[in-house]
């Protein structure tokens, strides 16, 4: 994928050769405008990432960059550095100073290294999950360490994010979030910054990606309060097909979209009842019922065999209902009943029933009918 990197300052002739650089692209290219605040001393808009390392820089302390894909926070920092948005470095520096990496740290003291890592959403992989978990390979954590969550709490991620938090804590760690402190960085654009991006690059079409609704209908807003044509700006879910016609951004389809379940060697071939009976199977077990009935009159002719797996391990627990399938089949053994089909239903129903009133669970029950003659004397 090509990428436009444009310079926060000095984009004067960005928005006349937006239209030739993407002409000229084979593949897709993208545009992006990272959230900045202003700093105490200068008041000058810093990228937050630039911002932090120029600090490890003051306090000389070494910044060691780690995350489930190691080269992510290095990346960040090359980033910021290219954006150029305040010169804080000497010469232009891509990396800070005192940038250390794994072989150099290990030989440092902990209260002289700074850990950029990933994982403040709880992410299982990153790599401050596996610091609260011990798995990481290379960095401990422990009494007089401090852990800054930068970040803010995802919705529906609430669970794993304090998950971390508390491992954190019982390792002696502080944990120190945006409640308790003015640290908080939003990885995302502010209205102010859209509409600088708008009036930079000056798209004649547009189409808001990424957040909610709410989100897209007012960064759409935006768009169209900086001169963007309403017609022009397209709001699509996904599956939608766009396409620019004519110099148009415009709807002109669908395509299925959704969950797509990896089944071992198959791909998309697993469907809801499937799941349910997994689910079904992973929650309660199942109780294989076998019972084995003369094919002319439909009675019994030993008694029923009930098994359990996954459902208890009380030895015993399913004697009960040995008798209660047997005397339903001699009950309908007396209708004259011999379909072998409704035989297995009715004993599904008996075992249910005496599951759900005698455990208040409902296990998988599969009942299995087999016919076979008595011998006659």
């Amino acid at each position: 994928m090509a990428t436009i990197r444009a310079a926060i300052v000095g984009y004067g002739n960005l928005g006349k050769s937006v239209e030739k650089l993407l002409a000229k692209q084979p593949d897709m290219e993208l545009a992006a405008v990272f959230s900045r605040r202003e700093t105490l001393e200068t008041d000058a808009p810093v990228l937050p990432v630039d911002d932090f390392a120029e600090h490890t820089d003051k306090f000389d302390v070494a910044l060691l960059c780690l995350g489930s894909a190691t080269d992510i926070p290095e990346q960040a920092v090359g980033f910021a550095r290219h954006a150029n948005t305040v010169d804080t470095y000497d010469n232009h520096r891509d990396v800070p100073r005192h940038r250390a990496d794994m072989d150099a740290a290990a030989k440092l003291p902990p209260e002289k290294l700074v850990v950029v890592t990933t994982g403040t959403q709880g992410e299982s992989m990153a790599g401050l999950s596996r610091m609260a978990r011990r798995e990481h390979r290379q960095v401990n954590l422990g009494e007089g360490d401090t852990v800054l969550f930068s970040s803010s709490l995802v919705p529906g991620n609430e669970e794993a994010v304090f998950g971390v938090m508390n491992s954190l804590s019982q390792m002696g760690v502080e944990v120190i979030t945006g409640r308790e402190a003015n640290i908080h960085v939003s990885g995302h654009g502010y209205s102010g910054e859209l509409l600088f991006i708008y009036n930079a690059v000056r798209p004649r079409n547009a189409m808001p990606v990424h957040g909610e609704w709410r989100h897209l209908r007012a960064n759409k807003a935006l768009a169209v309060a900086t001169g963007v044509p309403e017609n022009n700006v397209v709001l699509a879910q996904n599956g939608v097909v766009v396409d620019l016609i004519d110099g148009q951004a415009a709807v002109v389809g669908q395509v299925p979209v959704g969950n797509l379940y990896v089944d071992g060697l198959s791909t998309g071939d697993v469907g809801d009842t499937v799941l349910a009976d997994r689910t079904a199977l992973a929650e309660d077990g199942f109780i294989v019922a076998t019972v084995v009935v003369d094919p002319r009159t439909g009675r019994p002719v030993s008694k029923p065999q009930i098994i359990g797996k996954g459902f208890t391990d009380e030895p015993g627990a399913l004697a009960p209902v040995v008798e209660l399938v047997e005397n339903a089949l001699w009950d309908l053994a007396g209708e004259g009943e011999t379909d072998p089909y409704r035989l297995a239903q009715a004993v599904r129903r008996t075992v249910g029933r005496w599951v759900s009133d005698k455990w208040r669970r409902k296990p998988m029950i599969v009942p299995t009918v087999i016919t076979s003659a008595v011998a006659e004397s």
